[in-house]
Order: C-alpha cells, then sequence, then structure tokens
C-alpha cells in the first residue's frame, strides 16, 4: 500500500535530480509552504490517494517565482516574471514526461487542468505555475 508520501517522495526525486533544482534560486520543498518569496522555490505536495489494489492519487507542483520590477513612465510596479515562470515549468514539464512510469506505476500531467498561473495572497510580489499531476500506483499481492 502507497501513501501521499510515496507519490510526493517520487516527485521530489525526480527533480531533485534534474536540472531543476539548480536552475531555481531557492529551494525544492516537500508538503510545506513556501516562507521565502525573494527567491525561485518549488513545491511538491499530496492532494489525495484512494486505496486498494489500484490506487489513484494526484500532486501539485508549484513553482514560485519573484515579480519583477518595471518602470514605466518614471513608474515602478510589479509585475509577473514571465521569463522564469515559462522556463521553470516547461523544465519540469520534461522532467515529468520523460520519467512517467516506473515498475509499480505511472502518473501523467492533468488532462482538464494541468497548467495554471496564479498571484500569490495579497502583499507577496510572486506569482506560481501550478503543475497538476494523476498517480495510478498497481499494487500486487506478492
Amino acid at each position: 500500500m502507497n501513501t501521499p508520501f510515496t507519490q510526493e517522495g517520487i516527485i521530489f526525486a525526480l527533480l531533485n535530480d534534474s536540472e531543476v533544482r539548480t536552475s531555481i534560486t531557492g529551494k525544492l520543498i516537500v508538503g510545506d509552504s513556501v516562507s521565502d518569496y525573494t527567491k525561485e522555490n518549488v513545491t511538491v505536495n499530496s492532494l489525495l490517494l484512494g486505496s486498494g489494489s489500484i490506487q489513484r492519487g494526484a500532486v501539485n507542483i508549484n513553482i514560485h517565482v519573484p515579480d519583477i520590477s518595471v518602470t514605466v513612465g518614471g513608474k515602478t510596479t510589479k509585475q509577473r516574471n514571465n521569463e522564469r515562470l515559462k522556463l521553470l515549468t516547461e523544465m519540469v514539464a520534461i522532467v515529468l514526461n520523460s520519467n512517467s512510469y516506473g515498475s509499480t506505476y505511472n502518473f501523467w500531467l492533468d488532462e482538464e487542468s494541468a497548467f495554471s498561473i496564479f498571484k500569490d495572497a495579497d502583499g507577496i510580489d510572486n506569482h506560481f505555475a501550478n503543475i497538476k499531476v494523476q498517480f495510478k500506483f498497481h499494487n500486487s499481492n506478492k
């Protein structure tokens, strides 16, 4: 029987052993939220995992990127850093698509809501891209 920690661990290991870990300015985090919004961080969180001989579950991967300062007409504002969000999201997607199965599981990007972009909470100059991954574990009675 697998637990939510199992699917988080699989995704974390893939990202930790990839170029993603060395490309972000912050941390790769499992199960916790971001505490330093001045750096690029990637969080991996389990949403759910069923039970039985076939277990279905889901994992969220959030790629947090600080906003950039832009000056227009002498006024400086913060805006989403599209270049970094795009690059890091593509890097994560490549890792996931290249490693989407193991001997007892497979996973895929959610067909209906694989990619989303959100603004972090008010007062935080940060946006994050969300990637939703669907899991299926194939358990057997060995």
